[in-house]
């Protein structure tokens, strides 16, 4: 016999925030893929890092969206961040829909590429 959650006398569980991920990968300045959120998200994490070697410079934006037509700049990532350092939201959050990365602007040399790892939870 099935037991319904009122019949349910003790016990418990976990249930893991919603969370997405998304890396891009840029040698020219481009807009990456847009996610679709499995729920709304209000708080990102991105880490840039160099492939090879950091590059020159680089002017990362994180963005979010509500309807995937308008977006915001949530976080943004440059070569004074650092190569590999972990940029977070922490005082204000952005709820998300939809969220994406985008190179602005990048000088690759001695790099060959730059990996822009998200990370976006409830």
């Amino acid at each position: 016999m099935a037991l319904t959650r009122r019949e349910i006398q003790s016990g418990s569980f976990a249930v893991a925030p919603p969370s997405a991920t998304r890396s891009d990968t840029y040698t020219i300045a481009a807009t990456g893929v847009t996610v679709t959120a499995p729920a709304p998200l209000k708080s990102f994490s991105i880490v840039v890092k160099g492939t090879g070697a950091p590059a020159t410079a680089w002017n990362v934006v994180l963005e979010g969206s509500l309807d995937n037509v308008t977006f915001t700049t949530i976080l943004t990532d440059t070569q004074v961040t650092g190569d590999g350092v972990l940029l977070s939201t922490t005082t204000s959050f952005t709820p998300s829909l939809y969220f994406r990365s985008r190179l602005t602007s990048i000088t690759l040399t001695p790099a060959t590429a730059i990996v822009v790892t998200i990370l976006g939870m409830a």
